[in-house]
């Protein structure tokens, strides 16, 4: 024992021992080793439920499949020797590809101990590298034409009741397929992936198109979401590849079909995001999979399996891909090289509860309306439109018919009047691959029923509201210009849909007369869905999105004139701002006669109108009502709109009232 200042201490107290320090040294990794065992074994286990979720999926949507039997003979074949009893399905989960194998082996047809009613017991298995699951069900023996006439569901031959509110004309145009239902299509939802201070560098358009009966019960829903990229080419060679999912004429009606699968041989392609670019999630799918295969001949893999490429019905060669000079960020030209970056869109429709890939949107015509021209369901140029939208269709399946646009379509306005108009947009699937769906034409037109509409139904086609996608120009400007702002994202459809951004409203200049065309643009394949311009680069710096060669360019025109300004209507027109940054898109405007204004768009803090009242019109109160839930919508009471009538003298009992949540 040592001392020191009279304190006794041990010199073992100074450290410790090089055997101490080893012991602990193993402790600690035999702990370390633990937890990365623990790690390894949850992550196992995320993934194995992962697969096990999607498995249970496949699973129940065969059973669905089985349960979704038309007739009692497609009944009694269920579990048949003559119908297949497995299949293999390829799907993705985390960052692989999975094969799950389905079989449903042994289905048999049973008598229920209390009723003497016939059943099928099915179990439908499921296995994958490392699990497997089985599900089982029990289905009636129940004709599903007669069981609604007796109330009876469940067990198969009964099916959910779904109402369906319509839409508002003219945003939304009701079309009768001539067998008792009605079909329509949402206005599209445009949502985008920006970077700060920068504009959209990757755009999702989405919608949906419902059939439903006269009595607003829904038949049939489809959701879509079209998206453009930018991409990396890579070879496809050795890669597991399909076909896009796909329409096929079946049964008597239109069902949708998964794509072919194949492996990529040399010439074969794939792609991957371009990391350089923020861009939507489903990019990963569009780079992956928007290709077609070089197996284009007659014992090929679409014309032998009766199966559609994605910007040809019946591809002669795999379309290609075209490189952008990463120096200016402008399309070169030239065909993309492995290692290029290129441009790509993309169209995706909900399958089972997925977006999978299908052929390409192909618009047949575009036109241009003022917005109150087909406003009403009373009104003739409705019921003329939603003729020439049936005409336009049967000229793509029997093209020696004919469709001509209804007229009228031009409109007068006076100084300073801001119109809206609309685009629209008619879009045809050209089934042309299905030999099954070319002899049911066939037969429909040697039978003389092209008129009666019965090839209609078995016929994909879509009117979408394009106004916000299509580009704009006017000429000459110093008679009325027309909006074209960059699109911006919407996140529903029913809050003030054309508020967010701008296109498609027609200022007429504020003195002079004199007319102007007014005409809207759109490409006919993905990137007119998308806003994409055609002759100009993007909207975000250096970065161009186009997509050539182009493909076919629709446009239509409309004349718009200047009307006489003497006894005029009033109008009110200027600017409301916002306070505390609001955005104010969630406003109405109104006056004490009626609904007379029109709001334009929201930029920034400030956002414009415009009112149009009778000639004569004094002493109105013009009223900003907010969205009252929404407790960022400020108003500044000092911003006056100011009233001027046609020929300029301002209007007396003018009285504004900002409204305050």
């Amino acid at each position: 024992m040592s001392y020191k200042n009279g304190i006794g201490y041990s010199s073992r107290s100074l450290g410790f021992t090089l055997i101490e320090v080893l012991v602990a040294l193993v402790v600690v990794m035999v702990g370390l080793a633990a937890l990365l065992q623990l790690q390894t074994s949850f992550i196992r286990g995320a993934s194995d439920s992962e697969k096990r979720a999607v498995g249970m999926a496949l699973a129940e949507k065969k059973l669905e499949e089985f349960r979704d039997y038309q007739s009692i003979v497609d009944y009694d074949e269920i579990g048949s020797t003559a119908l297949p009893t497995s299949e293999i399905e390829s799907v993705s989960v985390g960052n692989s590809s999975v094969n799950y194998t389905l079989d449903w082996v042994g289905i048999n047809t049973v008598s229920s101990a209390v009723n003497t009613s016939e059943y099928k017991e099915i179990t439908v298995r499921v296995n994958w590298d490392g699990g497997s699951l089985a599900l089982s069900t029990l289905l009636a023996r129940i004709d599903p034409n007669v069981a609604p006439l007796l109330g009876i569901t469940g067990f198969g031959g009964g099916s959910p009741i779904v109402s369906h509110a319509a839409g508002n004309v003219p945003d939304v145009i009701p079309i009768d397929l001539g067998n008792g239902d009605i079909k329509e299509t949402s206005t599209p939802l445009p949502e985008v992936t920006k970077k700060k201070n920068q504009d959209n560098e990757s755009t999702e358009v989405k919608f949906v198109t419902t059939t439903y009966s006269k009595n607003s019960i829904k038949q049939v829903q489809e959701e879509f979401l079209t998206v453009n990229c930018f991409c990396e080419l890579q070879s496809g060679s050795g890669q597991s590849l399909q076909t896009p999912y796909h329409y096929k004429y079946e049964n008597g009606e239109l069902v949708v079909k998964k794509g072919i699968s194949y492996t990529g041989e040399a010439g074969d392609k794939t792609g991957v995001p371009d990391s350089d670019f923020d861009q939507s999630a489903y990019c990963d799918r569009c780079c992956s999979g928007h290709h077609d295969s070089t197996d284009t001949g007659v014992t090929g893999i679409y014309k032998s399996n009766e199966v559609p490429g994605f910007k040809d019905p019946s591809p002669s060669n795999a379309h290609p891909h075209y490189a952008v000079d990463t120096a200016t960020g402008l399309l070169t030209g030239a065909e993309a090289i492995i290692g290029n970056t290129y441009p790509e869109a993309c169209r995706f429709r909900r399958v089972d509860g997925v977006f999978r890939l299908f052929p390409d949107w192909k618009m047949v015509d575009l036109n241009v309306m003022p917005y109150d021209f087909i406003a009403s369901t009373a009104s003739s140029a409705l019921s003329d439109y939603q003729s020439f939208i049936v005409d336009t269709i049967q000229h793509q399946v029997f093209p020696t018919s004919s469709a001509a646009m209804p007229g009228g379509r031009d409109f007068t306005a006076n100084n300073g009047e801001i119109t809206q108009l609309l685009s629209r947009g008619i879009y045809y699937d050209d089934l042309s691959y299905d030999s099954a769906w070319k002899s049911e034409i066939a037969s429909i037109a040697s039978a003389g029923m092209i008129a009666s509409q019965a090839w209609l139904p078995i016929t994909p086609f879509f009117e979408i509201n394009t106004t916000l996608l299509t580009t704009w120009g006017s000429n000459p400007d110093a008679v009325a210009t027309v909006s074209s702002d960059v699109i911006d994202t919407i996140e529903d459809s029913d809050a003030d849909y054309y508020g967010v951004y701008s296109r498609g409203a027609v200022t007429m200049a504020v003195s002079g007369t004199g007319s102007a065309a007014i005409t809207a643009y759109s490409k006919s394949d993905n990137t007119g869905l998308l806003g994409n311009n055609y002759d100009s680069a993007s909207s975000f710096p250096l970065k161009d999105n186009k997509i050539i060669p182009s493909p076919t360019i629709l446009s239509d025109t409309i004349i718009a004139t200047i009307g006489s300004v003497a006894g005029g209507p009033v109008i009110i027109s200027g600017t409301i701002n916002g306070l505390n940054g609001a955005a104010l898109n969630k406003v109405t405007l109104s006056t004490s006669l009626g609904d007379y204004c029109t709001l334009e768009k929201a930029v920034g803090t400030t956002r414009a109108y415009n009112c149009e009242l009778p000639a004569g019109t004094a002493g109105v109160t013009v009223t900003v009502t907010p969205n009252t839930s929404d407790k960022d919508d400020y108003f500044d009471p000092t911003s006056y709109p100011v009233a001027i009538d046609s020929v300029g003298t301002p209007v007396t009992g003018v009285d504004f009232n900002a409204i305050q949540p």
